[in-house]
């Protein structure tokens, strides 16, 4: 009776034991060591063609202050062109830094992007994330017609534009090319050396002006099609002089009224 009893009291001592090691370690925890630095890069989808079609692409980085000697390399890819630049002097302190890095010489629509940050800790493990992104290149100017062109009475063309460009430019130039088979006509204004109101300002929204091809002088315009050639231009502002323009063309259906 006593050898049980004694059995049975150390296997209770044994539980205890185990129950306190296991409560223990749930207090406890397991050993605490350094967290890695944290980094991160993104690239913007979206950018702006400006001056010359030069962009500048919205890049965001975070790093903590372990990482040292942090640099961006920038690598773009628009068909067969690329081209790749380093930037260094980052700022880790572990908040999100909000920059730009260029783009040279592009043109509208997509390019790809790779953002490839890199540093290294206190005791040299190399730190480094890459982020590559679509980028849609939104046109500076944009053109269109709204359809239908109207013939009026006196033979000329109403022709109804939309017309859209951002608010670093100004309204520079509208041509408007009108064919029917030999019969032909140009409607032009030139709001940079004249005092025409173009009635309209770029502020990034689409705006509807109408224009008037004047009648030609050889013939006459009739119901039906005519093709259309039509560009518009903007000034960049913060430059003076040079311009970006936007072009279209195609037949469109024209209406007497």
């Amino acid at each position: 009776m006593c050898v049980k009893a004694g059995i049975t009291m150390r296997a209770m001592i044994r539980s205890i034991v185990a129950m306190a090691i296991v409560l223990g370690g749930l207090v406890l925890g397991p050993p605490v060591s350094a967290a890695p630095p944290r980094v991160q890069v993104n690239i913007a989808g979206v950018a702006d063609l400006g001056f010359m079609d030069f962009v500048d692409v919205p890049v965001s980085y975070r790093c903590d202050p372990g990482v040292l000697d942090a640099q961006i390399t920038w690598t773009w890819a628009q068909g067969e062109d690329t081209w790749t630049e380093t930037f260094g002097s980052l700022t880790c302190d572990g908040t999100l830094q909000r920059t730009a890095y260029p783009m040279y010489d592009r043109s509208p629509g997509w390019s790809t992007a790779t953002a490839t940050l890199t540093g290294h800790r206190a005791g040299g493990t190399a730190v480094e994330v890459t982020r590559t992104q679509q980028v849609w290149l939104r046109p500076a100017v944009k053109v269109r017609p709204i359809w239908p062109v109207v013939l009026q009475g006196d033979g000329s063309l109403r022709v109804t534009l939309e017309l859209r460009c951002r608010t670093v430019w100004d309204p520079a130039s509208v041509t408007v090319d009108a064919s029917q088979g030999s019969t032909t006509s140009q409607f032009h204004v030139d709001y940079l050396n004249s005092p025409v109101d173009p009635g309209f300002v770029c502020d990034g929204s689409p705006h509807r002006v109408p224009f008037t091809v004047p009648a030609p002088e050889v013939g006459h315009f009739t119901s039906g099609r005519v093709g259309l050639e039509v560009e518009f231009g903007a000034d960049w502002n913060e430059h003076g002089g040079p311009y970006d323009y936007a072009r279209w063309a195609g037949d469109v259906k024209v209406v007497r009224r």
